[in-house]
C-alpha cells in the first residue's frame, strides 16, 4: 500500500503517540525519536527556548535565544561573540 512513498510524519509508539522520527546528520545515530529541545542557561539554570518533534537548526536560532535572555534577564546584550 505504501511501496515507493515516504511516511515522514508516523507514529512509532501507540501509548506515546507524541514520539516522532526525527532524522538527524549525526555520524552515530541517522534517526532519533522524541522531541528536539534547544536550551539557553543562565546562572546554571536551562530554560527551554524552542521544543519541537520535527528536525532543526539549533544555530540559526541565535537571535532568539538572546531575546529570550534580555527578556527574562531585563538586561540588553550589547555583543555576542563565538568562542
Amino acid at each position: 500500500m505504501f511501496e515507493g512513498r515516504k511516511v515522514s510524519d508516523r507514529i512509532v509508539s501507540i501509548d506515546r503517540h507524541y514520539i516522532r522520527p526525527i532524522v538527524r546528520g549525526k555520524e552515530a545515530k541517522s534517526v532519533e525519536f522524541g522531541a528536539k529541545v534547544n536550551n539557553i542557561q543562565i546562572d546554571g539554570i536551562s530554560f527551554i527556548e524552542h521544543i519541537s518533534f520535527k528536525a532543526f537548526n539549533e544555530g540559526i536560532r541565535l537571535k532568539d535565544c538572546i531575546r529570550m535572555q534580555q527578556k527574562l534577564m531585563n538586561v540588553k546584550v550589547r555583543c555576542a561573540a563565538g568562542e
